[in-house]
């Protein structure tokens, strides 16, 4: 069984915004597709290395983590395939609070599609 976070971040100062997608427990390699509100999806290539995140110096050959660098911040949900095979992850963003929502618009693209019901 796999677990995942997705992190969504905004630098106040520089007004850049970030989305982290990483899981666990098996680094991968591959390309994966990202969608937006249902829109049409964006891939990302997962490749390269990374050292573990508990301070030892292994170093492995797969990623377990990926910037979704240049995506809004999604109005409905994020929709992710082709990471683990036959497996389709869906972030529910429906019911983020609205505060958050305008904290982190300035820090995003603008939402370029409508999102469909």
């Amino acid at each position: 069984m796999q677990l995942y976070r997705l992190v969504a971040s905004c630098n106040a100062g520089t007004r850049e915004g970030s989305l982290q997608l990483s899981w666990s427990p098996s680094p991968q390699t591959g390309t994966l597709a990202v969608s937006v509100d249902h829109g049409a999806p964006t891939n990302f290539v997962v490749e390269g290395s990374e050292n573990m995140g508990n301070g030892s110096a292994l170093v492995v050959k797969a990623r377990a983590s990926l910037d979704l660098t240049g995506l809004p911040i999604p109005v409905e949900s994020l929709t992710i395939t082709g990471l683990f095979p036959g497996e389709t992850l869906n972030f529910d963003f429906a019911q983020l609070p609205q505060d958050a929502r305008r904290g982190f618009a300035g820090c995003f693209p603008a939402h370029s599609a409508t999102a469909r019901r």
